[in-house]
């Protein structure tokens, strides 16, 4: 049998096709890796840009990034997370080993400002306590007062009060007796007060009212007010109120909270913030408004000043507050 020239043009591949059909398969790939990995954020990206770009890494010991994170917080999580995963199991591209402890804190500040990861945020931190630092170049380097600080406060958020005070006790006896360079000596001194602050909560709660009053008027003497209702330190006052409050002092108290819903007013019409806006989110102020209400609310008020409808608006708004990423 004889075979043409044309027998053989008539079964060469077609060019065209050929192409189509690896056009098709490129896309398929990309479409299910998509479809697949889109959790990633910073698929296909260098991570060190997107960090740049979104998280903005902080790059010094002065505390966690006022910054705006453009991402949410369970992507956040995740991304450190996985990160975090690299370096432990010393997988392609992970960051070197004396970066685990930062990323680490990182992923405790991220379960920290979710209203539902305290527990984790807590453990994390605790974790980190025990991790040794390892020295490298704009390294994430915060003091232990700083760590049992968080501790401390996520207990509190959890109504464990007793744990709570554990650590803030620690975390202010801790100040100043260990051996800080300039960035970590700056964050103890910011936090001091904070922790102070927050003991004097804790200790109200827990009926401990002297050791209270005794912090809440030596804060008082420090900032130089004659009277704590021109002060606009907003904890400080709040516990004043809520002292007040729980030796039955309802007058003090209405005078104290009056002059914090003033602050936050004056604070958000500077902001120009809208009460119920997605940018009402802050949590001191919702943890004032409950105590509020429930001040409204208290036996020892009149009828005219026991006002149950403005009780319940202030709950409200405190839900909202509470509902909104930090």
């Amino acid at each position: 049998m004889t075979i043409t020239s044309s027998d053989h043009q008539s079964h060469r591949p077609n060019p065209f096709v050929a192409v189509s059909i690896g056009l098709f398969g490129a896309v398929l790939i990309i479409g299910l890796s998509y479809y697949f990995f889109a959790p990633t954020p910073y698929l296909f990206r260098s991570l060190d840009q997107y960090l740049d770009k979104s998280v903005r890494l902080p790059k010094s010991a002065v505390g966690p990034s006022k910054s705006v994170w453009p991402i949410s917080l369970e992507e956040e999580q995740m991304l450190w997370q996985d990160e975090l995963t690299k370096v432990k199991l010393n997988l392609v591209g992970a960051k070197p080993l004396s970066h685990k402890r930062d990323l680490m804190l990182y992923l405790a500040d991220a379960y920290y400002r979710h209203p539902q990861t305290a527990e984790q945020a807590k453990s994390l931190y605790q974790c980190i306590l025990d991790e040794p630092v390892l020295p490298h170049e704009h390294a994430y380097v915060v003091p232990p007062s700083y760590i049992k600080q968080r501790i401390g406060l996520m207990a509190y958020k959890q109504h464990r009060y007793a744990e709570a005070e554990k650590y803030l006790r620690q975390a202010l006896e801790g100040i100043g007796k260990t051996n800080l360079d300039k960035d970590q000596k700056q964050v103890e001194s910011s936090i001091k007060n904070d922790l102070r602050d927050r003991l004097a909560r804790v200790l109200i709660i827990e009926g401990k009212l002297p050791e209270a009053e005794s912090i809440i008027e030596a804060r008082r003497k420090e900032i130089g007010v004659a009277d704590l209702t021109s002060s606009v330190e907003n904890l400080l006052v709040l516990n004043a109120a809520n002292l007040a409050l729980a030796k039955k002092d309802l007058p003090r108290a209405g005078s104290l909270f009056e002059t914090i819903n003033r602050n936050f007013a004056e604070e958000e019409d500077k902001r120009k913030i809208a009460p119920f806006s997605p940018q009402d989110n802050d949590r001191l102020h919702a943890e004032a408004l409950i105590d509020y209400a429930r001040y409204l609310r208290s036996p020892g008020l009149s009828k005219n000043e026991n006002r149950a409808a403005d009780a319940f608006e202030a709950m409200r708004r405190a839900y909202h507050i509470n509902e909104q990423e930090p």
